[in-house]
């Protein structure tokens, strides 16, 4: 497997879709985000180096892999407004970088769009989805970056340190809740949930 553009190693990829379950055009945009970010912020350590992704799509797991960004550890933010966007700060010297997916034509898209939307694929269409899927993350990967992806300046500032908050006890359910998540009604306090329960909105 011979790749003509992307710096990262087959050991890279095959870790990304391993850990994502199938190998996709999503995730090809993940790995090549990465591989911009590796070259300006690096791998962060522990929370020095924190995402803020735009989308949810399957690009993000390759951010988790290769950059270890988590939401576990709290540097990995998913800010889902639609857009192939991702936000990437070194905490210690405040290098950032935003990069937003430039469009990319695709002959194939038609097809593909046809193929992915009928319900009752023959396995011959599955396997003929399979192909234009395999092709175009192929196509991706051999891209340069720069035609990838348009390199911004951040919008926001570098999200804070994942906070740790005392815990409280929610006077209906009895579960605890950190306190930031808490609310207040009529005297006692609720878990989001139960306030929602309580008070359902319209």
């Amino acid at each position: 497997m011979v790749f003509l553009s992307t710096t990262l190693t087959e050991e890279q990829i095959r870790r990304a879709e391993e850990f994502h379950g199938h190998w996709c055009p999503g995730l090809a945009w993940g790995l090549r985000a990465a591989e911009w970010a590796l070259r300006e912020v690096g791998r962060a350590g522990d929370e020095d180096v924190v995402t803020v992704a735009e989308t949810d799509m399957c690009g993000v797991d390759a951010l988790q892999v290769l950059l270890s960004c988590t939401a576990g550890k709290g540097n990995l933010l998913i800010r889902n407004r639609g857009k192939v966007a991702f936000s990437f700060y070194r905490r210690g010297d405040g290098v950032s970088l935003r990069l937003v997916a430039r469009t990319l034509p695709d002959p194939a898209e038609e097809e593909t769009r046809t193929l992915r939307e009928n319900p009752c694929r023959t396995a011959e269409q599955e396997a003929r989805l399979g192909e234009l899927r395999a092709a175009r993350a192929r196509r991706i990967l051999e891209l340069p970056l720069e035609e990838l992806f348009e390199r911004k300046e951040t919008t926001e500032p570098v999200p804070p340190v994942a906070p740790m908050e005392p815990s409280v006890v929610c006077a209906a359910c009895g579960e605890k809740v950190m306190e930031t998540h808490a609310r207040l009604r009529r005297g006692r306090v609720l878990c989001e949930a139960c306030f929602e329960t309580e008070m359902p909105r319209k």
